[in-house]
């Protein structure tokens, strides 16, 4: 890496790491859980969706209103079950 500093100067160096950055952040951004590409929410982000507390979404997860799946330990919903829920149908 020293070599290619040695190499390119800041004028150079500086637009093509920021271009990097760019380019992998939007990658990691396709594949996160909870992209809009994604069906698949966590917890955090399914509240988030939704516009309530975490716990809120818990307890309803608990009364069994919002289906949700684990991968791993991991507790995901999925986004068609919430739109249901939201639009006052139940997720079976």
């Amino acid at each position: 890496m020293s070599e290619i500093n040695a190499m390119l100067g800041p004028e150079l160096r500086d637009p093509i790491e920021a271009l990097i950055d760019g380019r992998v952040r939007a990658a990691l951004d396709e594949r996160a859980p909870g992209s809009a590409t994604s069906p698949w929410l966590s917890i955090d982000e399914a509240s988030e969706y939704v516009g309530v507390s975490r716990r809120s979404l818990e307890h309803k997860l608990k009364q069994g209103r919002i289906r949700s799946t684990y991968v791993g330990r991991r507790r995901l919903l999925n986004r068609e079950d919430i739109d249901a829920w939201l639009g006052g149908g139940v997720a079976q």
